[in-house]
């Protein structure tokens, strides 16, 4: 156990009112965090499509219901952290899940320094554990600070709700409890059981996405989903948070029979949401665009006042709001506000996001919202938003003086030294090759043609639609594989691989970039696409981050983006951003909040191979 200065009073304000019951003095607590869940999902927050939250909505009706919630991160690695502890990533110091280093795959670890919700129940008396299912939150990671028990990988919702109800039976006794739960069977794959999978989703193959690599080859590039698919993947998400709905009503069907529903407080909430395409990519963790951190937070307390919060409020003040709802006071220095208390009261809606190639940190204010892009610091080619050293994917048009200009550009989340790939009709077709786009391509008895399905024409000849890949010299490339496409594909002149080169007027988008030795135009008309999973070379490491932060972004190299979420919820469409009382906002209190950072160099673990393989069945850790 952590001895940490915490002490206990019973003046906070109490939610009862008359004749109604009143929760016990020292109630027991449960927070619930069910993984992945966005709070648009919910009947409680407004969703209508599908019956997908009965027992939660009416749970809403006697509870708090924070209406516009948002978590301080896109996944789970560093925003479970911020729950438990009350402060942002850029305090408590977790960024990294899985990042490669030359001594191996590290993880960042919740310094000893942080003070969990845990250990303030735990020095107060509580009894505490964790049942907890996500390979971010095994133990060592330091998430299993001040539980007398924790453990992980306790299975699906049904089994956790279980292991939950057991430990009661076992330990509760004249002490008051704190238990925590996470779930994570909102989180791809979607390992439920059939009849939630079909639920919502009837006569759709579901299956497909519940296992193989399609989360990761749709991110990439590498396949698409179509309209009628991405509504199943939808539909199949909508049956997980039913099947996670239903085992929570079972769960306070337990606290009923055992007696202790009516000296229970009830907290549920998520660590982030899940998009579905509004951004070019299907899940989460790519960055902080409001599908991923606006959550539901519903906080019930025996006896109490229901509400409906409407100011926006941060995962961050759940800290303070739970310990205030249980009458515990504490002397830990947090970041949020307590919403009992100052209910109404303006704090700082601020998220960040660590990549593998850039930090991002995100404010928003009176329905606005600024994205700040941090790049490495040093020498990176640029223009607006593409980089030298990263790999995109041009669609082009030939002028009839033979230069080619992009008519659309998109990053492409591939390894650089991926081969150069071109698609395009053949034209002038010989045994020695033919010309994409008067792009010359060489064949030779090596090269691969996959052309060997018999129940479809796929001849190679001239007008056939092909894509080719293989190294680049003097404009000309060599053939190591062609992909023959079957007749009636769409006819796209494209290219993908490395930017090389860039030589553009910022102000005019005039010039001219070079992708894998191919030379394209580019004008005012190029249409960007997902502009925001872009690389730019490597890794800024947490010492970096705090420079910049402290510095009120320095010299750092960055991109902003600014939103009217009123005007475009889905954050599609940025204004200009100028002279803007938001910036400085964003500055100074990124700069105020890195003044109370905890963590060190020290802070980090290698993780065993049994972790990543664990980290790769959920989708990280590739």
């Amino acid at each position: 156990m952590k001895h940490k200065l915490v002490t206990i009073g019973t003046s906070a304000l109490l939610l009862g009112c008359g004749g109604q019951h009143q929760a016990a003095e020292r109630p027991n607590v449960i927070l619930i965090c069910l993984d992945t869940v966005r709070a648009d999902l919910l009947g409680t927050y407004g969703h209508r499509e599908h019956p997908t939250t009965p027992f939660l909505d009416g749970l809403a009706e006697s509870s708090i219901v924070f209406e516009d919630a948002s978590a301080t991160a896109g996944w789970t690695k560093p925003s479970v952290p911020s729950i438990l502890t009350g402060t942002f990533p850029s305090q408590h110091g977790v960024y990294e899940g899985s990042s490669k280093l030359r001594e191996g795959s590290i993880t960042d670890v919740l310094p000893q320094a942080s003070v969990t919700l845990a250990e303030v129940f735990q020095e107060s008396g509580y009894e505490t554990a964790a049942f907890v299912m996500n390979a971010q939150l095994r133990p060592g990671n330091g998430f299993e600070q001040g539980f007398d028990l924790y453990q992980d990988e306790a299975g699906d919702a049904r089994s956790i709700r279980w292991h939950g109800l057991d430990w009661i039976d076992r330990e509760h006794g004249e002490r008051p409890f704190f238990l925590y739960l996470h779930f994570l069977d909102a989180h791809w794959p979607y390992p439920i059981p059939e009849t939630y999978a079909t639920m919502f989703a009837e006569g759709a193959d579901v299956s497909k996405f519940q296992s193989g690599g399609l989360l990761s080859a749709v991110n990439k590039g590498e396949a698409e989903l179509e309209p009628a698919e991405l509504a199943a993947l939808e539909d199949l998400y909508a049956g997980a948070i039913r099947y996670l709905d239903d085992q929570l009503a079972l769960l306070v069907q337990g606290l009923r029979i055992r007696g202790l529903e009516e000296d229970t407080i009830v907290c549920i909430v998520s660590d982030h949401g899940e998009e579905f395409g509004e951004h070019g990519r299907i899940g989460h963790g790519h960055g902080l665009w409001e599908g991923l951190l606006r959550v539901p937070w519903i906080l019930h307390v025996p006896g109490g006042e229901p509400q409906r919060v409407q100011v926006a409020v941060s995962l961050v003040d759940l800290f303070p709001t739970l310990l205030s709802a249980a009458r515990v006071s504490h002397s830990t220095k947090v970041m949020g506000v307590d919403r009992l208390t100052h209910r109404d009261a303006k704090g700082p809606i601020y998220a960040e996001h660590k990549a593998s190639d850039r930090y991002q940190h995100s404010f928003r204010w009176e329905g606005r919202k600024l994205q700040r892009s941090y790049a490495t610091q040093g020498e990176v080619m640029e223009i607006y938003p593409v980089y030298a050293h990263t790999r995109w994917e041009a669609e082009l048009e030939r002028a009839k003086d033979g230069v080619l200009f992009a008519t659309q550009l998109k990053p492409r989340d591939e390894p650089l030294d991926e081969p150069v790939e071109i698609k395009g009709a053949i034209q002038n077709y010989t045994e020695a090759g033919f010309t994409l786009g008067a792009i010359p391509i060489h064949i030779n008895p090596v090269t691969d043609i996959d052309h060997d399905d018999e129940a479809r024409d796929l001849s190679v000849r001239d007008g056939r639609i092909v894509k080719v890949r293989g190294p680049i010299e003097g404009g000309v490339m060599t053939a190591e594989r062609v992909k023959v496409y079957p007749v009636g594909e769409d006819e796209v002149f494209e290219i993908r691989g490395p930017v090389d080169e860039i030589d553009v007027d910022l102000a005019t988008r005039l010039g001219r970039i070079v992708i894998g030795g191919i030379e394209v135009r580019i004008d005012p008309a190029t249409e960007l696409k997902n502009a925001s999973v872009i690389t730019k070379g490597p890794a800024l490491d947490r010492n970096e981050i705090i420079a910049i932060l402290a510095s009120n972004g320095g010299s750092g190299r960055f991109d902003e983006a600014l939103y009217d979420l009123a005007r475009d919820p889905l954050e599609l469409d940025p204004e200009a951003v100028g002279d803007d009382r938001i910036r400085t906002l964003l500055e100074d209190f990124a700069a105020q909040a890195v003044r109370k950072r905890v963590f060190g160099d020290g802070d980090r673990m290698l993780l065993t191979e049994e972790a990543i393989q664990d980290l790769r069945r959920i989708g990280y850790a590739e």
